[in-house]
């Protein structure tokens, strides 16, 4: 099963999207790196690349070691998986893996935003596709991980609007075919950044954008492919609050 190929070519888009995001982003944006961490055995193997900002501030501390911990520990549970599958099965037909690679899209020093977009392999007719974000700004005063309720002023629900907000445009797009027959009417979140389940929607921030990365299964078929579905801050029709961790990029 060929996959490395579309990977190593997604680092480089990866790359070319950086420098687009760091360019728009606020003044003096943090710098970043992008690290590697590899892993392997008999007939599984991970990568995963994820950023590590500069600066040394609380915020980028955060998002360093919550990007890294998470990241790198999901990748060390599907080796020992596998490999504790194998003894028990035997070796698969085809390698597992499990890739994982960063975007980041937002490096003001007050709101940092990146996804990662995993491909991973468990056996089955094909590899699977999800997303993970992880926003991380200054949430009552401190760091913190941004949930999508922080984004709204105090008394607006978030997940309903944004909910509503996607519907309204996936029925627009054809290739969401479960929106467009009425299967899917409402769109699930997770309120904890970094840990939404396969099923639901991952957020990120953009300098004039709230971001949702909807994977494979979740409002159409396989073949459909994924979904990104850019909102701008107005559509939101002035429910995001200005006093809140969006308050270094709203107008």
């Amino acid at each position: 099963m060929r996959r490395r190929g579309r990977f190593a070519a997604g680092l480089a888009v990866l790359a070319a999207s950086v420098l687009l995001c760091s360019a728009e982003a606020a003044q003096a944006p943090l710098r970043f790196a992008m690290v590697t961490t590899k892993q392997s055995g008999p007939h599984w193997s991970t990568t995963v690349v994820y950023p590590r900002f500069d600066g040394g501030s609380p915020l980028a501390a955060l998002a360093n070691h919550t990007l890294a911990t998470r990241e790198v520990a999901a990748a060390v549970t599907f080796g020992l998986t596998a490999a504790e599958q194998f003894k028990k099965l035997g070796p698969p037909t085809a390698d597992y893996f499990h890739d994982a690679g960063a975007t980041v899209s937002l490096t003001d020093p007050a709101l940092l935003s990146a996804y990662f977009e995993t491909e991973e392999y468990s056996g089955g007719a094909h590899p699977n596709r999800y997303y993970t974000g992880y926003t991380f700004g200054i949430v009552r005063g401190r760091p913190a991980p941004v949930t999508l309720q922080d984004l709204f002023r105090p008394g607006v629900d978030g997940a309903k609007t944004a909910s509503d907000l996607l519907i309204a445009r996936l029925r627009q797009n054809p290739n969401a075919t479960f929106v467009r027959d009425g299967t899917v009417t409402s769109i699930e979140f997770n309120g904890v950044a970094g840990s939404q389940p396969v099923g639901a929607t991952a957020f990120v921030v953009t300098p004039r954008a709230i971001v949702f990365l909807l994977p494979p299964y979740a409002v159409g078929a396989y073949v459909d492919g994924s979904f990104v579905v850019k909102i701008p801050f107005d559509a939101f029709g002035g429910r995001l609050d200005p006093a809140g961790p969006l308050q270094p990029v709203l107008p």
